[in-house]
């Protein structure tokens, strides 16, 4: 492997490093609602497209025609994806109704967490593909995805204005 020519992992670096230089100049409380939003547009596109073959696993009981447990995998991708609609919307309701400290460490907050945990199970237990059953079906998509969440971004932005904002999301 040449790093030198791997741009996904020099992106994932990038991008990761930006995160942690502006975060810092940035109202952490708007930062964290837009990547819970962004986060549920994700997990939701995700839900979407693996819900009918997860239907089709957990109630209709299909399984893989290899019987190899690769309906695990639907399992697990399809877990994973509602613990992220699920830490969104638990995320934004939190800073919505005030940030109260009784919301953390409570119950209905762990429940993302147990999702994520079925899913990861799902996964670790589902067998390997190779590079020829793994495809990204479209770019495009991901794409739309972020620039709705950066224009729904903008325009609360802009609604509310950055003194509001910060006013919405104090504690």
């Amino acid at each position: 492997m040449k790093l030198h020519k791997n741009y996904l992992l020099l992106s994932m670096v990038i991008g990761l490093s930006a995160y942690f230089i502006v975060d810092d100049y940035i109202i952490s409380p708007a930062v964290n609602s837009g990547f819970a939003l962004l986060g549920m547009l994700l997990g939701g596109a995700i839900v979407v497209r693996y819900l009918p073959g997860l239907w089709d696993v957990l109630i209709k009981g299909r399984r893989s025609e290899l019987q190899d447990g690769a309906h695990l995998a639907v399992i697990g991708v399809s877990f994973v994806a509602f613990s992220i609609v699920y830490s969104g919307a638990y995320s934004l309701a939190w800073s919505f109704f005030g940030r109260d400290d009784s919301w953390i460490g409570s119950p209905s907050s762990q429940i993302g967490r147990v999702l994520m945990i079925v899913g990861c199970l799902g996964l670790y237990l589902a067998p390997d593909v190779n590079n020829q059953q793994l495809r990204v079906n479209s770019v495009l998509e991901v794409a739309v995805i972020v620039m709705l969440a950066a224009a729904v971004a903008f325009a609360l932005g802009t609604y509310f204005g950055q003194a509001t904002m910060f006013k919405l999301f104090a504690p």
